[in-house]
């Protein structure tokens, strides 16, 4: 068990890390906009609206205040409206 032990935190540390990290953290490529619906006379009936979304695991939030100053900063919302 000793040996497993200092396997786990000497050798291969670094490679657990890196799983754990990429679990808290994932980031989702945004994928070509579908194509328009026309009416028979050319007219747009839906066009396509680009809506990124930002997920928040709260258990994953060390400072919630400072996230939220760094979001608002990063994406120019008004604090009232987040």
């Amino acid at each position: 068990m000793v040996g497993r032990l200092a396997y786990v935190q000497l050798v291969s540390s670094a490679d657990i890390l890196e799983k754990a990290e990429e679990l808290w953290s994932r980031d989702i490529p945004l994928y070509a906009e579908r194509g328009k619906i026309l009416d028979r006379n050319g007219e747009v009936l839906v066009d396509n609206q680009l809506a990124p979304t930002l997920v928040v695991v709260p258990r994953q939030i060390e400072n919630p205040e400072e996230v939220a100053k760094n979001y608002l900063k990063s994406f120019r919302f008004q604090k009232k409206k987040l």
